[in-house]
């Protein structure tokens, strides 16, 4: 299974971090999971 950290999903979508952190707060999309205090994301997350 693909890992994938904040920095590839700020790549990939464009966004800020901050904005892709605040969304996930408010909307609870991504399942964010926490590895050496680094937010790590799967594909599934990626896609959407």
């Amino acid at each position: 299974m693909y890992i994938y950290t904040m920095k590839h999903m700020t790549q990939f979508s464009g966004l800020s971090a901050q904005m892709i952190i605040l969304w996930n707060k408010k909307f609870k999309l991504l399942r964010e999971e926490k590895i050496d205090r680094e937010s790590t994301f799967n594909k599934f997350d990626l896609k959407k």
